[in-house]
């Protein structure tokens, strides 16, 4: 994955950023152009800052990435986490 930054001509000339998955899957975009360059780095840092941010249904259920019901506690979800993380360093 890779992010990219470019002027969108469209929309006045402001800065964008897309989320390019491998080469040719745009995932994500910001949904807005920012005026300064600088502000739009900051709006990725602050998408690269929120990889452990809880993801919830509208109703306010908390989902896991899957998007089932999230049926063990933070506490259990961070250490089946780690351990996966770990696992993967062991090999």
């Amino acid at each position: 994955m890779h992010f990219e930054v470019y002027r969108d001509e469209s929309e006045e000339n402001k800065w964008r950023w897309r989320l390019w998955f491998g080469n040719e899957e745009n995932i994500a975009n910001p949904g807005e152009g920012y005026e300064h360059k600088h502000e739009c780095l900051q709006n990725i840092k602050l998408v690269k800052q929120s990889a452990d941010a809880p993801v919830y249904d509208v109703d306010g259920t908390r989902l896991d990435t899957d998007g089932e019901l999230l049926s063990i506690t933070d506490a259990e979800l961070q250490e089946t986490i780690t351990d996966k993380v770990l696992e993967g360093y062991r090999k």
